[in-house]
């Protein structure tokens, strides 16, 4: 685990992807390509991988699956180095991956001799996709812990806490309010992760823009809860504008 200091860095196998991705993204860099274009690398590598499964070439399978997990790793990881990480870009990359990873699962009914209500119930486990996504939330995934993941998990198997989770993302998506904060006199601190995935830092500068008494903070090596993952500076910022401000 890179991101860690020194003294508690450990080897974790399921980011075994993460150097050569790193690789291939800083080689991506500077040239025209895309992180979706690297997003439809991964998803030929996995159809090929799939293919190499339903016709039992299996050691080949193994290389494509695994340039696969690589190459989704480098897409995130380009679009970093770009500074364009986007909506769009994370749909698309994680519908690929739900879909791809479907038809692995079904490839391996298709040659086991497995019931296809086991290979069902495998694909949906649905836990480690959440934890997986709540640790995109976060620069340093170890931020999402078994507490965090599990009050997901919960939410998205509860049915009233889940539509009204679903009822404020959409009006989120519905309603820009871009017209309106102009009109927002008060005075305003944002506070904003440098690494934030899920709403980009460009969306920091447009609300800096847009709040006529507004202060923009920059937290590095932070993503999109800054309030959990470095609570320390937020907290050391939001203190410093109050004071200034004397409120």
């Amino acid at each position: 685990m890179s991101k860690l200091p020194k003294a508690y860095r450990f080897i974790d196998l399921s980011d075994y992807g993460r150097p050569v991705a790193k690789i291939i993204a800083h080689s991506l860099k500077k040239t025209a390509f895309t992180p979706i274009h690297v997003t439809f690398g991964f998803i030929i590598s996995g159809v090929i991988g799939i293919v190499c499964i339903i016709n039992n070439y299996l050691w080949a399978a193994s290389f494509f699956l695994i340039f696969k997990s690589i190459l989704d790793a480098a897409d995130g990881e380009l679009a970093r180095l770009k500074k364009t990480p986007s909506y769009t870009g994370r749909y698309f990359d994680s519908i690929a991956d739900i879909i791809l990873n479907l038809f692995i699962f079904l490839s391996l009914w298709y040659i086991t001799d497995s019931k296809i209500l086991f290979t069902i119930l495998a694909f949906l486990a649905i836990n480690e996709v959440i934890k997986k996504k709540a640790q995109d939330v976060f620069y340093d995934p170890i931020i999402a812990t078994k507490e965090i993941v599990d009050e997901v998990y919960e939410t998205v198997n509860d049915r009233n806490k889940l539509i009204k989770t679903l009822a404020i993302a959409k009006s989120a998506i519905r309603h820009n309010m871009s017209k309106d904060l102009p009109n927002i006199k008060t005075p305003t601190c944002i506070i904003w992760g440098k690494n934030d995935n899920v709403t980009p830092p460009e969306v920091a500068e447009e609300f800096k823009q847009l709040l006529p008494d507004s202060e923009l903070h920059w937290i590095d090596k932070c993503g999109h809860a800054a309030m959990m993952e470095q609570p320390d500076e937020f907290n050391k910022i939001l203190d410093t504008w109050l004071q200034k401000r004397e409120f």
